[in-house]
């Protein structure tokens, strides 16, 4: 686990979600991907039938929408359109599940 310094808890916030078993996860909403995101953002779990046990942490605007570009946190998710950035926090299988593997990092 990695531990914080100074006023800098990041680092050990998302050790915290990793000891219990989360994970963040960075995706580009597609038409595939919105019905998902906008459950994970609504704040029910999805009551619909269709639940997600993701939550919506944050999203970017597109380059060419008029909203801010800067990351909003706790974003409604009927808000989010395609090509938008997110970022969200679930068990690592149903982000799987739900968004496929994460893509490898190159170093």
């Amino acid at each position: 686990m990695a531990t914080s310094h100074g006023t800098n808890h990041e680092f050990e916030a998302l050790s915290r979600l990793a000891e219990s078993g989360q994970s963040v996860r960075h995706v580009t909403v597609t038409d595939e991907r919105r019905a998902t995101l906008a459950r994970a953002g609504d704040g029910d779990g999805g009551t619909d039938g269709n639940e997600t046990d993701a939550t919506l942490l944050a999203v970017k605007r597109r380059e060419d929408d008029a909203r801010s570009h800067d990351w909003e946190f706790d974003p409604d998710g009927d808000a989010i359109d395609v090509a938008t950035e997110a970022f969200v926090v679930g068990k690592r299988t149903e982000l799987n599940e739900r968004f496929g593997e994460p893509a490898e990092v190159s170093r």
